[in-house]
This record gives C-alpha cells, sequence and structure tokens, in this order.
C-alpha cells in the first residue's frame, strides 16, 4: 500500500513538473535572444523606464533568427505592426535594438563572419549595413528598414547612452 502510495504521488510531482514546463512561456520559447540593458540608477527619468524595461517580452533566438552580439544588452524592443508612408501601407517586421561597450568595427567583423550569405555595405560613412535578399537595399527608406530583414550597426548615441553610458556601438536588427 505504501509502495502505492508513494508512486502516485510520484506521478502527480512528474506530471506537474511536466505541465508546468511545457506552459512557462520562457521554456517554450526557447532561449531568450539577449539579456535586457540594466538601467543605471542614476538615469533621468529611469522611474518611467524602468517598468518598460522589466516588461518587455524578450524574443527566443530561433524567433529571431540572428544571432545576437556577444555582450550586448537590448536597449528597445520593437513589436511588428503597419505603417502608411506617402500613402501606402505597410507591414513592419519586429525590431530589437542592442547595445554595447565594443567599437562598432569588431561588431560588424563579427557578423561578417556569422552572415556570410547576406549582403553589405558601409553606408554614408555613418553605419554598416546587412541585408538578407539580393536587392538593393537604401538604409534611408524607411520602406526598406521596417519591412526587411536587415541588420544596421552605428556608432552610440542619444538615447542609447542614457540606458547604457559606456556603449560604443549601438545594433539595430530588423527580422
Amino acid at each position: 500500500m505504501k509502495t502505492k502510495n508513494i508512486f502516485n504521488i510520484f506521478f502527480i510531482i512528474t506530471i506537474g513538473i511536466f505541465l508546468t514546463g511545457i506552459t512557462s512561456p520562457d521554456l517554450v520559447a526557447g532561449e531568450k535572444f539577449a539579456p535586457k540593458v540594466k538601467l543605471p540608477s542614476n538615469m533621468n527619468d529611469r522611474a518611467l523606464w524602468a517598468p518598460v524595461v522589466k516588461n518587455w517580452k524578450v524574443p527566443s533566438k530561433s524567433e529571431v533568427g540572428i544571432p545576437a552580439y556577444e555582450g550586448s544588452f537590448i536597449v528597445s524592443l520593437k513589436v511588428a505592426s503597419h505603417m502608411t508612408a506617402n500613402g501606402v501601407k505597410y507591414n513592419t517586421l519586429p525590431t530589437i535594438i542592442l547595445a554595447t561597450t565594443d567599437d562598432p568595427a569588431k561588431v560588424t567583423a563579427f557578423y561578417k563572419v556569422k552572415l556570410k550569405d547576406w549582403k553589405y555595405k558601409n553606408d554614408w560613412k555613418m553605419f554598416d549595413v546587412f541585408w538578407k535578399d539580393g536587392k538593393k537595399f537604401n538604409s534611408m527608406d524607411i520602406r526598406d528598414n521596417a519591412t526587411r530583414p536587415n541588420i544596421i550597426i552605428q556608432k552610440a548615441g542619444i538615447p542609447y547612452l542614457e540606458y547604457m553610458p559606456k556603449a560604443k556601438s549601438v545594433i539595430t536588427i530588423v527580422y
């Protein structure tokens, strides 16, 4: 009788652990794409931004399908949405913006290795651009930026330096 009760308890616990694992969004979604930025304690408007950052739903690595730069932190997330440009409606892709303390040249070198089948160009001597399809990519055209998978790497500036003061590079990933 004791063996049967122990088996039943073990079975219930095992099923509970299994169901919890199956329904947990973190376990179902897979490994998180990258960690969220840790906001500086002396940041302006920290009280406003802290809850926003806390509530970001970070996609999994498999959802994004593009590697995160090692040691980078998420400083912004945008969900897929709709936009209108010059009277034409577009569906936009989700976007993740990362910041890192590494120089843009080092970040670009990382992506040149990781995304060998992507197109690359340095645009306006200001930022490096990677895009997936073979068509021309106009980094100044909001439609290209928002509707086609791409990565733009640039020197960190405001507002990202407020979120991560030691950042040297910002990486915008549209997936």
